[in-house]
């Protein structure tokens, strides 16, 4: 058998090459190689064919499998679903598959319902408060309304206005007639086990927008917070930086996974040696953005403070980089020189700060998300995942 080559760039890891073969095994379906029906060969084939060890392709092919691109059949096999979409071959940060189950394309427009920590637009522009919803409902219904359907709002939180439960919300939709429903909730504990109850009880298709990976199989859109990690230590790894801090006050999910995909970076090759700066052990709660920059700050001082200062610092957040950015100045330091730093976030402030920072897929969630909802059909509909990755926007705080 000959060995496929993906053309793997220098320092390429095991994180990466998963991906590639992921991307490429889509290629191939698409691309009418491995055809609707067919059985791919068998992992110890493919480990032989794209020169890495088994584990690699199974982490390759398991997005593929949840997302219903491929199916696997007891002890015979992985097999090309009956019906794939075109789109599977696009190298786009999401992956979207069309199944039996999924693919009609509604011929009428349809009402669908937007639940999230927001009210909307036509209430008070400045109740929308996260920027992060107006994001992604931007997308959403810029998608939706391409396509000539309407949209319904309903917000729940502390809000005035807003509904104390999210089955309330949903309940108001569904006097409002509408045939799906998105909930988006990108701050807050995994909620799909709701999710599968309220659209099991009120026997309504709904879409999850989620900042991770949901635990139960619903349909859902999520923000790959691992992956933006990775990148992030990734990037100054390629900058020449050894010696990476994860500076990460507040311990989330989201947060975790971002540590995580650092700290996996690092350890790819042995490439640099990191550390999780957990400064304090708070629990999950809303910091002030001051409250941010001056645990950013301290941070700093403290791990600038040491005898050998590490070469490169990743921050949870912008706003706790804009601390450790002042922190450095006050030292003397010249940034993205003697040391180097990464954010998340890419916040307008960003650009005059010079910060690197990792762009979150907002409005590519919403689009997503408008995508998946106009595909479901209740009867039928499977727990679909669509995994959106976010980049880096490169500035000084890195290096060239």
């Amino acid at each position: 058998m000959s060995t496929n080559t993906l053309d793997a760039p220098t320092g390429s890891s095991t994180y990466r090459m998963y991906l590639r073969i992921e991307q490429d095994l889509r290629n191939k379906i698409a691309t009418g190689r491995f055809k609707p029906g067919s059985m791919l060969p068998g992992r110890r084939d493919l480990a032989a064919e794209y020169g890495v060890d088994r584990s690699t392709i199974q982490r390759a092919l398991a997005p593929m499998i949840s997302d219903g691109t491929l199916v696997t059949d007891g002890t015979r096999g992985t097999f090309v679903r009956q019906t794939i979409s075109a789109t599977t071959a696009q190298p786009s940060p999401a992956s979207t598959i069309t199944t039996p189950q999924t693919e009609r394309i509604a011929s009428t427009t349809k009402i669908i319902g937007i639940i999230a920590q927001a009210r909307p637009i036509n209430a008070n522009p400045s109740l929308y408060g996260d920027p992060w919803f107006s994001r992604i409902i931007n997308g959403l219904e810029r998608h939706l309304s391409a396509r000539g359907n309407s949209t319904r709002f309903a917000s729940f939180g502390p809000d005035p206005g807003a509904f104390s439960r999210i089955e309330d919300a949903v309940a108001k939709l569904l006097n409002d007639s509408v045939d799906a429903i998105v909930l988006i909730d990108i701050h807050g504990a995994d909620r799909s086990e709701m999710v599968h109850e309220l659209s099991t009880q009120f026997n309504i298709p709904i879409v999850y927008v989620s900042p991770q990976q949901a635990r139960c199989p619903v349909p859902h859109v999520y923000y790959d917070q691992e992956s933006a990690g990775f990148f992030a230590a990734d990037h100054l790894i390629a900058q020449g930086c050894r010696d990476i801090v994860f500076v990460a006050p507040v311990r989330t999910a989201w947060s975790d996974a971002r540590v995580v995909g650092a700290q996996t970076a690092c350890k790819v090759g042995n490439r640099a040696t990191f550390e999780a700066f957990r400064y304090t052990d708070r629990p999950h709660v809303k910091l002030k953005p001051e409250d941010e920059h001056a645990i950013g700050h301290e941070a700093a001082l403290t791990l600038l403070s040491r005898p050998m200062a590490p070469s490169a610092i990743i921050a949870e957040n912008d706003n706790i980089a804009y601390g450790i950015l002042a922190a450095v100045r006050e030292r003397g330091l010249i940034i993205g020189i003697d040391i180097r730093v990464v954010g998340f976030d890419d916040q307008p402030d960003s650009r005059s700060q010079g910060l690197s920072s990792m762009h979150p897929p907002l409005e590519l969630m919403g689009d997503e998300a408008g995508r998946l909802v106009l595909q479901l059909d209740r009867r039928e509909a499977s727990g679909l995942a669509i995994r959106t990755a976010s980049h880096l926007v490169q500035r000084e705080s890195s290096g060239k």
